[in-house]
């Protein structure tokens, strides 16, 4: 029988994302927070964004946040 090892960077899987996905803005802010996700939005594209599995993903298709 074979056996892999997989090394896991959970601090990394897990941190708060640092970089807006749609257009490269480090200044993410907490938008709110909920029971079930904490919304993040970036200032300079006004896109909302939610962190999942690793990664941000679009609250909505288009969702912008109020200037």
């Amino acid at each position: 029988m074979t056996q892999h090892t997989v090394v896991l960077d959970l601090a990394a899987a897990l941190a708060t994302p640092h970089r807006c996905s749609a257009c490269g803005s480090t200044d993410l802010s907490t938008l709110t927070e909920t029971h079930r996700d904490v919304l993040f939005t970036c200032p300079r594209c006004r896109l909302a964004w939610r962190f999942e599995l690793g990664d941000l993903v679009p609250v909505e298709s288009g969702t912008r946040t109020r200037a």
